[in-house]
């Protein structure tokens, strides 16, 4: 998970750069943040939900992907702490 991790972290790096070349501002991390999760993580994960054969409840879906926005948000905040 770990390793997993830090390969998101470092493409959700790159897509701010490419996001603002040379203007890293708080704002920006955590937009191109936000759209990554809405353009990746939030298809992925209901189109795995809705074509699971074992039904889980909707509640989960909304803990796994909150967790993972939650988790790329932390990431443009970091990222910009340490710019």
């Amino acid at each position: 998970m770990f390793i997993t991790s830090l390969i998101t972290a470092y493409v959700l790096f790159h897509f701010i750069w490419y996001a603002a070349p040379g203007s890293f501002t708080l704002f920006i991390s955590v937009k191109t943040a936000l759209w990554a999760w809405i353009g990746l993580v939030g298809p992925i994960s209901l189109t795995k939900h809705l074509f699971s054969p074992d039904k889980k409840p909707i509640n989960l879906l909304l803990i796994e992907t909150g967790h993972h926005l939650v988790s790329l948000m932390m990431m443009g905040v970091v990222f910009y702490m340490f710019k």
